[in-house]
């Protein structure tokens, strides 16, 4: 990649992707469109769909917020049924190997594989701290639907959540 992008330099990229540096592997999505993501030198199409139900007792801003502390550059919309399309698991995938759960998040990706996507719950009350933890069961207050699509969903998985028990990859 060097320090160009599509033969641009970064003073040139910058204006159109604001969260692209030297070395970055994803791009942010334009309009909340799929977007192609760097993947082991290989472009993917990516595309991060999140949906949360959003309860009287809720405040939306605290849902909102829950969203893009793992998702900072999702498109938020909807008030009772928040509904969010982001283009990067950058932070997702940070936050992954910082607690230490990238064999336990690759299973339950790898369990809710369906053709092209994955799809997974998240809870909303861990999410707005920033920490990630996957529901298996449905709560008072639901949860955050996640669903994530890729021309190479299996590659993706494995590049967000790489098998650590052979080894240390910390």
């Amino acid at each position: 990649m060097g320090s160009t992008f599509l033969g641009l330099s970064p003073l040139l990229v910058r204006p159109l992707f604001p969260s692209y540096r030297k070395g970055s592997r994803g791009l942010p999505s334009i309009c909340g469109r799929s977007v192609k993501y760097l993947l082991w030198h290989r472009w993917l199409v990516l595309e991060i769909n999140l949906s949360a139900r959003c309860f009287p007792t809720e405040d939306r801003q605290a849902i909102a917020g829950a969203i893009t502390n793992l998702f900072p550059d999702a498109v938020i919309r909807g008030d009772e049924i928040i509904e969010a399309v982001s283009a990067s698991l950058e932070t997702f995938a940070e936050q992954l190997k910082k607690q230490r759960i990238r064999d336990a998040a690759r299973a339950v990706m790898r369990r809710g594989l369906r053709g092209g996507s994955t799809s997974f719950k998240l809870n909303k009350q861990v999410a707005t701290v920033g920490k990630i933890s996957f529901s298996e069961e449905s709560h008072p207050l639901e949860d955050i639907e996640v669903t994530i699509s890729s021309d190479d969903i299996e590659s993706l998985i494995s590049s967000i959540a790489p098998d650590t028990r052979g080894g240390v990859k910390r």
